[in-house]
């Protein structure tokens, strides 16, 4: 599995993003998780220094940094990660820089990934993700870890998971198959916005599900 974050500016979100895939560890080691982070800013003195940190702290982690020539948008820059999981017949989780994932996370997303052939893309819920959030009550929602702590509690009255319209792309699980037959992302959409409903579309057309999880 490929597990691909987009940075553009923001140095402050690489710490926090980073310290949970620290605490994540162990589970991305056993599930041969390759951690590619692209570095859309190469003019971002603080955000290479924070990047590079990342390097030196990663211990046993397969972490990469790709940093761009120039800016070339999510999408471009994305797409090189897609194309390298094609080749490499790897299953992708696109998680946003702003996003920060819990242990347990990965090895939930890649089992219900297999739970059906048809099932092609995954997101899983949040505290703030429109269609994937969570409804806590209002202090929680305002942090992930007391929110995340609060789900423990709930989701024994949820379904495991739930099949949806479409994707949000905060974080979202994409299998390798729906990457060989149906393409990467389109570059008719810029800079990124809609181009995960797009391919989740072009999949849906010929019966790929989206799973809410």
């Amino acid at each position: 599995m490929k597990l691909i974050v987009y940075f553009y500016k923001n140095p402050l979100l690489v710490v926090k993003l980073f310290h949970s895939l620290l605490n994540s560890a162990s589970e991305l080691i056993s599930l041969n998780v390759k951690i590619i982070f692209y570095n859309d800013s190469p003019d971002d003195i603080q955000l290479c220094w924070e990047l590079e940190k990342c390097l030196r702290n990663k211990g046993a982690l397969n972490l990469t940094v790709i940093t761009n020539f120039e800016n070339l948008g999510f999408i471009r820059s994305v797409n090189q990660g897609l194309e390298d999981a094609i080749r490499d017949g790897s299953d992708v989780l696109l998680l946003n820089s702003d996003a920060y994932i819990f242990p347990g996370t990965l090895t939930e997303l890649s089992e219900i990934a297999r739970l059906d052939p048809m099932i092609g893309f995954i997101s899983p819920r949040s505290n703030n993700a429109t269609l994937c959030t969570v409804h806590t009550n209002k202090v929680a929602r305002g942090d992930p870890d007391l929110c995340f702590k609060e789900f423990q509690v709930l989701k024994k009255h949820f379904q495991r998971y739930s099949y949806v319209p479409t994707a949000v792309g905060f974080c979202l699980y994409i299998k390798v198959e729906i990457l060989k037959n149906f393409g990467i992302f389109d570059s008719i959409y810029g800079h990124g916005y809609n181009e995960e409903n797009d391919l989740i579309m072009r999949a849906n057309s010929c019966g790929c599900t989206f799973v809410q999880n």
